[in-house]
């Protein structure tokens, strides 16, 4: 039996559609570009700009896009790891906001419980 035939491609692996690579080649040109981009996007890839997001999203990672659209995808990369990083830097470990200790949070928290609850002292 062919293990090939077994066990499809990772969809990492997968070649890139053409509409995959019509998002690619839209990103390299628009990427400059907020406001005008939205409507081109409707207008050229018949995509929500959500629908557009997703799609990009998923190709960030993908091998047959990086080697399509090299400096397209090392951007994104690098612009999704810098909203990681910044992500992460407001946000302690366990959840809470840095700076924010058990007691804060848990204090913070019956406050909001108690003027939520409509009772009033």
């Amino acid at each position: 039996m062919d293990t090939a035939a077994a066990h499809p491609l990772d969809p990492a692996e997968q070649p890139l559609d053409e509409h995959e690579r019509a998002v690619l080649a839209f990103e390299r040109r628009w990427w400059r570009f907020a406001g005008a981009k939205e409507d081109a996007i409707r207008a050229e890839l018949g995509l929500t700009v959500t629908e557009y997001y997703q799609v990009l999203g998923s190709l960030v990672d993908r091998t047959a896009a990086l080697a399509a659209e090299p400096m397209v995808v090392q951007r994104l990369r690098r612009m999704r790891a810098a909203r990681q990083r910044g992500a992460s830097s407001t946000t302690h470990p366990g959840g809470r906001p840095n700076g924010a200790t058990g007691d804060t949070a848990a204090a913070t928290a019956g406050a909001t419980a108690t003027s939520s609850s409509g009772s009033r002292p």
